[in-house]
C-alpha cells in the first residue's frame, strides 16, 4: 500500500494524465469560479496523497503532534498510512457500508485533488478504493481490481489560491446535507480556522451549511474557545476527541455563561466573576466524568428560573463544600500516579470521583426540587420518614461488635441523626407552643 512521496513525480504523472487522457466528465461546476467548468479524469491512486490538513480527522491530527511532537506530512509513508487509519476508524461501519457499495457499483462520485496529488475533497472514498485495490482478493471476489486501481477527481490548476482552497473545502465539506463521518466537534475546529483565516462571522456563515447567521458563526467560536479551555483545564490541549461525545454540554455551558455576561441570569444572590471561575470549574468536572446531558442542565440555572444548584446560595455553598475535597483528593491521587496516554488517565480519575459527585448534585438537587415545595411541610416531612424507613437498623454499622471498625463513618451518621432529632423537636415544639395551644 505505498504512495508516491516525490512530489514532482506526482505532479508529472498528472499533468500526464490531464494532457494526453480523454475525462470521463466534462462540464463540471465548483463553489470556485464560477465563470469556469472542470474536467473528470482517471488518476493513479499511488499517485494520491492524503491531505492532512483535512478537517475531517483535525482533531486526530492535533492530538498526535501535542502527544509525539510531530506535525503529520505527505512526505511520509507512516504518516500517510495513520491517516488512513483516521479516516477508517472515525466510522468503521458507515466506511463497511461504503466500500461495499463501492465493491459492488464502482465510484459514482468524482472527488478533487490538486495538481500534486493531495486530495481535496473524497480522502474517504480515496483510501476506501485504496483498501479495495491493495486486498487480498477473497475479501473481493468476483470483482476486477484493476478497475480500483484508479480515482475520479477533478485535477485543480496551480493557481488556485490558498483563500479559495479554503472555501472550496469548506463549501464541499460541510456546505452539503449528506456529508458523513464528521465528528460533531470538527466543525467548531473548522470555524476556527476559519477565523484565524480573516473570514467574518457572515462569511463562515455562507460556507457552512448548518451555522444559520453570522451569530451562530460567533457563537460556534466562543463554543470553541470553552473547549479549548477545558481541555488546557484538565490538562489535556488538542485531544479534542475526548469531547467528541459532549458537544451539548459545551452548548449549554456557553448559553448560561452568555446569561451571566449580559446579566440576565437568574439567581438568589449576585455572582461575582470569582464565583462564575469556580462554577465553570464544576462544570468542567461534571463534563469530565461524562455526567448525563439532560441532567447536566440542573446545574446549570438560566434565565427564567431558578431551578439550577448555581443559582441558590445556600444549596450552592452547600454543595461546593463537598465538592472541593472530592476532587482535591482525586488530583493529589493522578499526580502520585504514571499514566501511559490521557484515556487511560481520564478513566483513573472517573473512577475516583464518578459515584462521589453524582451523590452530592443528587442532593443538591434534591434540595432545589425541595424549596419548590418549602410551602409543602408535609409533603416534605413524609419524604423524609419514607428515607428513614430504608435504613436497616439491624446492619452490622448499629451493632457493638463493628463500633471498632469505619469508626468515623459511625460518628458522622450519629452527628446527622442527632441533627434530625433536633430539627424535628424544634419543629414538634414549634407547633404545640404556636398551633396547639392557640387552639
Amino acid at each position: 500500500m505505498q504512495f508516491e512521496l516525490n512530489k514532482k513525480i506526482r505532479e508529472n504523472e498528472i499533468l500526464k494524465v490531464v494532457q494526453t487522457t480523454e475525462p470521463v466528465m466534462t462540464g463540471v461546476k465548483l463553489p470556485i469560479r464560477p465563470d469556469k467548468v472542470f474536467n473528470v479524469h482517471k488518476v493513479p491512486i499511488e499517485m494520491l496523497v492524503y491531505n492532512h490538513l483535512n478537517d475531517r480527522f483535525a482533531s486526530k491530527s492535533r492530538e498526535h503532534e501535542i502527544d509525539t511532537g510531530e506535525r503529520l506530512s505527505v512526505d511520509s509513508q507512516e504518516n500517510l498510512l495513520l491517516i488512513e487509519k483516521f479516516i477508517w476508524e472515525s466510522n468503521i461501519t458507515s466506511n463497511q457500508e461504503t466500500i461495499k457499495d463501492l465493491a459492488q457499483n464502482g465510484q459514482l462520485k468524482y472527488g478533487i485533488i490538486t495538481e500534486d496529488g493531495r486530495i481535496i475533497d473524497g480522502n474517504r472514498r480515496a483510501s476506501l478504493i485504496r483498501r479495495i485495490y491493495y486486498s487480498d482478493s477473497k475479501d473481493f471476489p468476483n470483482i476486477n481490481k484493476e478497475n480500483f486501481r484508479y480515482f475520479l477527481c477533478v485535477v485543480l490548476p496551480g493557481n488556485i489560491s490558498d483563500d479559495e482552497m479554503l472555501v472550496l473545502e469548506t463549501k464541499i465539506q460541510m456546505g452539503e446535507d449528506d456529508k458523513v463521518d464528521y465528528n460533531p466537534i470538527e466543525k467548531y475546529l473548522k470555524v476556527d480556522k476559519l477565523v484565524r483565516s480573516g473570514k467574518t462571522f457572515d462569511e463562515i456563515a455562507g460556507m457552512i451549511k448548518s451555522v444559520k447567521n453570522g451569530k451562530a458563526a460567533n457563537e460556534m467560536h466562543d463554543i470553541y474557545k470553552l473547549m479549548v479551555r477545558y481541555l488546557e483545564y484538565i490538562e489535556a490541549p488538542n485531544h479534542f476527541s475526548i469531547i467528541s461525545k459532549y458537544e451539548d454540554h459545551f452548548i449549554k455551558l456557553n448559553k448560561t455563561i452568555e446569561y451571566f455576561r449580559n446579566g440576565t441570569y437568574s439567581a438568589n444572590w449576585r455572582p461575582k466573576d470569582s464565583d462564575f471561575i469556580e462554577f465553570e470549574q464544576v462544570a468542567f468536572h461534571y463534563i469530565r466524568k461524562g455526567h448525563e446531558g439532560k441532567d447536566f442542565r440542573n446545574l446549570m440555572g438560566g434565565k427564567t428560573d431558578q431551578k439550577g444548584i448555581f443559582s441558590n446560595i445556600d444549596v450552592w455553598g452547600k454543595f461546593v463544600k463537598k465538592h472541593d475535597p472530592i476532587i482535591d483528593e482525586a488530583n493529589d491521587d493522578l499526580r502520585r500516579k504514571h499514566f501511559d496516554n490521557v484515556i487511560q488517565r481520564e478513566d483513573y480519575w472517573i473512577s475516583k470521583t464518578s459515584s462521589k459527585l453524582d451523590t452530592i448534585f443528587r442532593r443538591a438537587k434534591e434540595s432545589i426540587n425541595n424549596r419548590d415545595a418549602e410551602n409543602k411541610p408535609k409533603d416534605l416531612a413524609e419524604g423524609a420518614l419514607e428515607k428513614l424507613q430504608l435504613i436497616d437498623i439491624d446492619l452490622a454499622i448499629f451493632r457493638y461488635e463493628h463500633n471498632g471498625k469505619d469508626q468515623k463513618t459511625i460518628q458522622d451518621l450519629y452527628k446527622i441523626l442527632s441533627e434530625i432529632n433536633k430539627m424535628t423537636e424544634q419543629m414538634k415544639d414549634k407547633i404545640v407552643k404556636d398551633v396547639f395551644k392557640k387552639n
